[in-house]
């Protein structure tokens, strides 16, 4: 089994945001102007026990009791932070915690369509607070706003790797053998962790059978190998699309032996 003959040799499940602003500089004379690109850089994690958003590299302790920051996204001038804190699946809005449900398993992620707050907490998800069930739902790891549409990203009970789209159901890539067990996310199958849209392609990150990871550019798969020597990589956490650049966040294992 790959992962009982493997040790942990670094996690990184980081999501990072970049809101991106320009500043005019008008010239001295006549009407020459100059256009420069001022980036910010936000990323969502932890210090200790104490959840944290760090912004161009500076920290806010989102809370001073235990808890985790999982990923933030910027809506006009508003930044959201999804994590858990006190027992309870929560999201931050400029610093100011709200309660969703009780913690129970597993990372929860956050998007926003105007001042519509979508929120996935594993097994369920959330449009305003109020939970909202996607066509045979299973397991729902992160969610994803891109423009009007709203995506959610996970397994069905089928334990296909899929995504919703405006509650349309989307396979991405089925279990090698037909699943009949009580628990999907038990068997060696592909899942579907993260997702990001640019323009017309839906680029999913996640793993498939044996520990690879992998993510799929409409449907199709690219698998990812470490570059560190004797590990692998195991899973995508986060993914982000610039242009043609695709740029993921995951696990790496490092194999005993190797």
């Amino acid at each position: 089994n790959f992962f009982s003959n493997s040790k942990l040799l670094f996690v990184l499940s980081c999501f990072i945001f970049v809101s991106c602003s320009k500043t005019k500089i008008e010239g001295s004379i006549g009407t020459n102007s100059t256009t420069n690109d001022s980036t910010t850089i936000y990323i969502a994690g932890n210090i200790g026990d104490e959840p944290v958003l760090w912004k161009n590299g500076t920290a806010e302790i989102l809370s001073k009791t235990a808890g985790a920051a999982y990923q933030e996204t910027v809506s006009d001038t508003n930044v959201y932070v999804a994590g858990e804190n006190g027992g309870q699946y929560v999201y931050w809005k400029n610093g100011i915690q709200n309660n969703i449900v009780s913690y129970y398993n597993g990372l929860s992620s956050i998007s926003l369509i105007e001042n519509n707050v979508y929120y996935s907490t594993f097994y369920s998800c959330w449009e305003n607070g109020s939970m909202i069930k996607l066509p045979d739902q299973w397991v729902v790891y992160s969610t994803f706003a891109a423009g009007n549409d709203i995506y959610f990203v996970g397994d069905d009970s089928a334990n296909d790797a899929v995504y919703w789209k405006n509650n349309i159901l989307n396979v991405v890539a089925r279990p090698p053998v037909p699943f009949s067990g009580s628990d999907p996310v038990a068997v060696d199958g592909p899942n579907a962790d993260c997702i990001y849209v640019s323009g017309n392609d839906v680029y999913v990150g996640g793993n498939v059978f044996g520990g690879a990871a992998v993510y799929w550019k409409n449907g199709i798969a690219d698998t990812l190998h470490s570059a560190i020597i004797g590990s692998g990589m195991v899973t995508i956490n986060s993914i982000f699309v610039s242009a043609n650049d695709v740029y993921v966040s995951g696990n790496v294992l490092a194999i005993e032996g190797a």
